[in-house]
């Protein structure tokens, strides 16, 4: 006799999102955690959000409507804005056959689970009892109350004179445990917002520990293996690293959980050398879908193995573009491959790439760099000849920017408007790299007290800062000679290693300017605008080009100021290509911008050759970084970073 077909149970999980009152991050809120017994049949030892499954006969019950409709008359609000959603409906979400809906039903079941598991009450209620205001022994009697029998959750919110806050619970996802497991569930995931953390009380059996964790460190334990979290919440608390601010994250869950959600089911694959837990829209996803539900069709039980793999886990990197994985191999950390945006706004960290040890960051940020510089110049360097013509060059002082493309093209031929690019065709490169890799090295390094947020500038983090000058100071060096070398070929000049650094003050100040406000946009834009820059060609043109060369929204209007530097440093550069190119009398910077505005147009001769310089910039920095995103996905997919 063939056995009985595994039976997928309906379940709701609540994520308490709770304000911390002294936070010691960046994160200003944190989630709560209950572990679970080391026995239980479900996920032993494992870090979960409260819930559990759905009672029908207690959670579907018509008796609360009675309760309910008291509320509809005291506060106003029914049921329209919970169910009346838009956008995809799970399977769990069917029709209900009572006058509660499986909307509402499923948010009750959250709400009492998690009462049951932690103590925490959320309730709306008639006469303006809160939680705090009911004695630790009271709820510890109702919890065993409720958990021996759910029908007296309705008692007591009857005795309460309140109702289950189904309004406070917004849709997050949905989730259906893997086939290999004999117990399956067709999980809701609600989030709910609190201004305080609550009292957690655990009953020490079905739940034996609480901890309140920031997404941040919840991921970092995880990853070290300090603790072991489901893949469902792990995943989960990936996509809460976008949010640092608990206002943020909840006017986001605001707009989407209108938007609904669809039924995920986690597939893994035992490889040669580790297993793959792989996720929806990952390239792997849809063969081993297939896979599993040929294996279903051909189950007696409902329950399947795990499916089987003689390739390796870098072999199935290698084969896929869109990833959406976790990589589980004996003896490493947990490996995160995460690089796809998902359609219904929940993607994951503002960081596509993980970050390891700093040394080897500085490496990496080396090598992609070269790839940034060559490109930078191959597309660039002719919008810059014709700026530095425009700015430097005796002949060229009345000249627009299009008569002066035109005539550098009649006498010299396309190949003028290249002259001077070999020094940084091989230099560019160089300081480039050197930038990117101080940058990323110190960034990395300053993981400490540099994330530290700076008052008043909308989230900037010091170790922006701090790798943003070192960053800079480091490229002034490598640049200036090159700078120098090019200006002199493209102004038909020739040039000596004597006096190389000729202009290196004004050169410097020009790039601590704008390369700080460069990695200060670029941070800025990743966390403020993160679906936008997540996008695989789009967000690194914008995240470099926008970033170089305009200033985009932001909630802070001194961080709207720092954004107009490239204009304001743009008399620095100019000088520089003046001092550089030799032009005019050998005069101090400041006596020479004052020279400049007597005699070429007043204010607005400093500002001479802008046009085809921002064109440059945003060119040429949007193309570099697009190839420089595209290696930096590379590292990963190689198993570069470990």
């Amino acid at each position: 006799m063939n056995a009985a077909k595994n039976v997928i149970r309906d379940a709701a999980t609540l994520i308490i999102v709770a304000r911390n009152s002294k936070p010691n991050s960046h994160f200003d809120y944190r989630i709560l955690l209950l572990k679970r017994a080391d026995k239980s049949a479900f996920m032993p030892s494992m870090y979960v959000f409260p819930g559990g499954l759905i009672e029908k006969h207690a959670d579907f019950s018509n008796d609360w409507m009675e309760l309910f409709k008291q509320s509809f008359a005291k506060f106003g609000t029914d049921f329209t804005t919970l169910v009346n959603i838009q956008g995809p409906r799970p399977p769990v979400l069917k029709k209900s056959t009572t006058d509660i809906p499986s909307e509402v039903a499923l948010r009750i079941c959250a709400i009492r689970e998690t009462f049951e598991e932690s103590g925490v009450l959320l309730l709306k209620s008639f006469s303006d009892v809160h939680q705090g205001e009911i004695s630790m022994d009271i709820i510890q009697n109702w919890k065993k109350r409720v958990h021996q029998d759910p029908n007296e959750f309705l008692v007591l919110c009857r005795s309460l004179r309140c109702v289950p806050d189904v309004w406070s619970l917004g849709e997050w996802s949905n989730w259906l445990t893997p086939v290999h497991l004999p117990r399956r569930y067709d999980t809701m995931f609600y989030t709910c917002f609190l201004d305080k953390e609550p009292p957690v009380l655990v009953d020490e059996k079905e739940m034996t520990h609480s901890e309140w964790v920031t997404p941040e460190d919840g991921a970092s334990k995880f990853i070290a293996r300090k603790i072991k979290i489901g893949m469902p919440q792990m995943y989960n608390i990936l996509q809460f690293c976008r949010f640092p601010k608990w206002s943020e994250f909840q006017s986001f869950q605001d707009r989407r959980a209108s938007l609904g959600c669809e039924q995920w089911l986690t597939i893994l694959l035992q490889c040669a050398d580790g297993m793959l837990v792989v996720f929806p829209q990952d390239d792997l996803y849809p063969s081993l879908y297939d896979r599993v539900s040929n294996d279903l069709s051909n189950s007696d039980t409902g329950q399947v193995s795990i499916l089987q793999s003689q390739e390796t886990v870098a072999e199935y990197r290698a084969k896929a573009k869109d990833l959406n994985r976790i990589v589980l191999r004996s003896g490493h950390p947990i490996e995160i491959l995460i690089n796809v945006t998902l359609s219904h706004g929940q993607s994951t960290m503002t960081h596509n790439e993980k970050r390891i040890n700093w040394i080897q960051e500085g490496l990496i940020g080396l090598g992609v760099g070269v790839l940034y510089g060559t490109t930078s110049v191959a597309v660039g360097h002719p919008f810059d000849t014709i700026k530095t013509k425009m700015q430097a060059q005796r002949g060229f002082e009345s000249e627009g920017m299009i008569r002066s493309f035109v005539k550098t093209v009649k006498t010299q031929g396309i190949r003028g408007l290249y002259r001077g690019c070999i020094p940084p065709l091989w230099g560019s490169g160089i300081y480039r790299s050197t930038q990117f890799a101080v940058f990323e090295a110190l960034y990395t390094y300053f993981n400490g007290f540099g994330r530290r947020e700076i008052p008043g500038t909308g989230g900037l983090q010091m170790r922006v800062l701090i790798a943003g000058v070192a960053a800079s100071t480091s490229r002034a060096i490598i640049e200036t000679p090159l700078e120098l070398a090019k200006v002199r070929r493209q102004t038909g000049q020739s040039w000596h290693f004597r006096g190389l650094y000729k202009g290196f003050g004004v050169t410097w100040c020009r790039t601590m300017g704008l390369m700080c406000t460069y990695f200060v946009l670029l941070d800025s834009g990743r966390r403020h605008l993160p679906d936008l820059f997540r996008r695989p060609i789009l967000g690194p043109f914008l995240a470099s080009g926008i970033a170089a060369t305009y200033p985009f929204q932001s909630c802070n209007l001194s961080l709207t100021f720092c954004r107009l530097a490239w204009w304001v440093v743009w008399p620095l550069e100019n000088m520089k290509s003046q001092v550089q190119g030799n032009y005019g009398k050998d005069l101090p910077v400041v006596a020479r911008m004052r020279l400049v505005i007597k005699e070429r147009g007043g204010f607005f001769g400093l500002y001479r050759g802008i046009v085809p310089g921002s064109i440059r910039s945003f060119m040429s920095n949007g193309t570099s970084m697009i190839a420089m995103s595209w290696a930096q996905r590379k590292v990963s997919q190689w198993g570069l970073r470990g």
